[in-house]
């Protein structure tokens, strides 16, 4: 379905201070992931699966948080953006290879300093859930203890402690009683609905988004494919 949209011609040069940049190309972002993790859970490897479900996630709520205001917003994006950029250009330089020149370095700067960072992403969620919650019905359709900080709670939280070496992230693939472990290649299947399912309906809300931000997809397209694949 967003094939259908893309490519976005922006008629735009490549500026990632242009919402007309910056809107579609996070939507293609998602949709490259949701392609990479259905992928990945079709072979049940559900903590990888977990892994790109939270970025997924992050994206969709960055997209959100924006869309609501690009025009005082898009500096946040780049601030947050220079202030990575130059942790990696000052780690670099730590060993005598700088990432950016002086002038890049100093255009970087410039922009970090322009305006504070976005906000943390649990912070970013609740401003989504306030400010599209009454646009949009289906952001809290399926129940209304649902929105973009509970999925937080749900999505995020469990695809960190896959994403970091620890013990909850190991367990998929260590099994067996008190007297035997086994530790396997294969991992046993989640108890709770799985990244397969939760990640069509992460990537629609954002889409939902897309829809009254940027004009594409239609609603009525979005829940024609949850029609057909109930």
């Amino acid at each position: 379905m967003v094939d259908r949209y893309l490519p976005v011609a922006a008629g735009e040069d490549n500026r990632h201070d242009s919402w007309q940049v910056t809107g579609p190309a996070l939507i293609a972002r998602g949709r490259n992931t949701l392609e990479s993790l259905t992928a990945v859970a079709a072979v049940r490897h559900r903590a990888d699966a977990s892994i790109l479900l939270r970025s997924l996630f992050e994206h969709f709520v960055s997209f959100a948080w924006l869309a609501a205001d690009p025009a005082n917003r898009m500096p946040n994006w780049l601030a947050s953006d220079a202030t990575q950029r130059l942790k990696i250009d000052a780690d670099f330089r730590t060993i005598g290879e700088p990432v950016f020149d002086e002038k890049v370095r100093r255009e970087m700067e410039a922009r970090r300093s322009a305006a504070a960072a976005m906000p943390a992403l649990p912070e970013r969620a609740v401003r989504v859930d306030e400010e599209w919650g009454t646009r949009l019905r289906e952001l809290n359709a399926i129940s209304p203890h649902v929105s973009a900080r509970g999925i937080y709670r749900a999505v995020y939280r469990e695809g960190s402690s896959f994403t970091h070496p620890t013990i909850y992230g190991i367990e998929p693939v260590v099994d067996g009683s008190q007297q035997t472990v086994f530790v396997r290649a294969g991992e046993r299947p989640p108890e709770h609905p799985g990244a397969l399912v939760l990640g069509p309906l992460t990537y629609a809300l954002e889409l939902f988004v897309s829809a009254e931000a940027l004009g594409w997809p239609m609603k009525e397209e979005i829940h024609s494919v949850f029609k057909r694949h109930p």
